[in-house]
């Protein structure tokens, strides 16, 4: 019984000094968040984690409504909304935006280092965390703003062009917060999509080539003739010209010649393409159509 009790008091002292470990953990980490965000806010440009913030002017009032509450972290560790958002700025690359803008690199990098040192304590490791979760609600504002009125203002384009931009459509600060409480962030950014046929068939098609991509190498060989290349013809150049067109969902094998001769097939498969590209449909391959044929999915 002695040694029970004796174990149930090591238990009891061991928990509560856990707990006040990370209770303390808790406000030095909303400590470091208010005095960063005020530092910030005292200069031009503010930068955070050598990185320069977009929503500087926002950030401050939004962590003060919420007292300087820490957004992607918990018990001194990133949380698993922290991960699914540094996994919706990757995405974002299939709805035509950089993830770069986003301060993913340095979001990379810290993420890095805080899962090779586990729960943080040290004042200095805190104090980073607490800028990442400033960095992290940053790129979040302005994710969210690309996604819902795109990145692009018609008015201020070179092409001159006459759409109107769109309108915010919701509060993002509202958004994020939901988000936090419900520890999902998916679904919630899905609501700032354009909901059109259109741009969900281009964003599809784009991530079939970022797929594509990371399949085939990124910088292609160039392909071009002196002398243009006409049905009947042997070429050794044709084998790469199957192999690309071939990439692009254009069957050109034949059972009946090699893959340096232009049969039938691939002339046919060759007016395909550059009827699909818009080039004069000729079946010829001369240097306008090897130019489109050496595009890369990442172009």
């Amino acid at each position: 019984m002695i040694f029970s009790k004796s174990w149930f008091v090591l238990f009891f002292v061991f928990g509560s000094v856990w707990s006040a470990l990370y209770s303390t953990s808790a406000q030095s980490i909303t400590e470091s968040i208010r005095i960063s965000l005020e530092k910030a806010t005292q200069v031009q440009p503010a930068i955070m984690l050598g990185r320069r913030l977009i929503h500087v002017d926002q950030l401050y009032p939004f962590y003060a409504q919420h007292q300087f509450l820490s957004l992607w972290s918990s018990q001194g560790k990133l949380s698993s909304l922290a991960y699914e958002f540094r996994y919706e700025l990757r995405q974002s690359k299939a709805d035509g935006l950089e993830p770069e803008d986003y301060h993913l690199t340095t979001i990379d990098a810290s993420f890095e280092k805080f899962e090779s040192l586990g729960p943080v304590t040290n004042p200095g490791d805190v104090q980073e965390l607490a800028q990442l979760d400033i960095l992290l609600t940053d790129a979040f504002f302005a994710l969210a703003k690309d996604l819902d009125i795109g990145k692009i203002n018609p008015s201020q384009s070179k092409l001159r062009w006459s759409i109107p931009r769109a309108s915010v459509s919701m509060d993002y600060e509202m958004l994020l917060w939901e988000a936090w409480q419900k520890q999902e962030l998916g679904p919630l950014l899905r609501r700032l999509y354009p909901h059109t046929p259109s741009y969900e068939k281009g964003k599809r098609y784009y991530r079939q080539l970022l797929e594509l991509s990371q399949r085939y190498p990124s910088a292609w060989k160039a392909l071009s003739t002196a002398k243009p290349i006409r049905a009947g013809d042997s070429n050794p150049l044709l084998k790469e010209v199957r192999e690309r067109l071939k990439f692009w969902g254009y069957s050109t094998n034949s059972p009946l010649t090699g893959v340096e001769e232009y049969d039938s097939a691939l002339f046919q498969q060759v007016i395909r393409f550059q009827k699909d590209r818009g080039i004069v449909q000729d079946g010829v391959l001369g240097n306008g159509t090897l130019k489109t044929l050496n595009e890369s999915p990442e172009h």
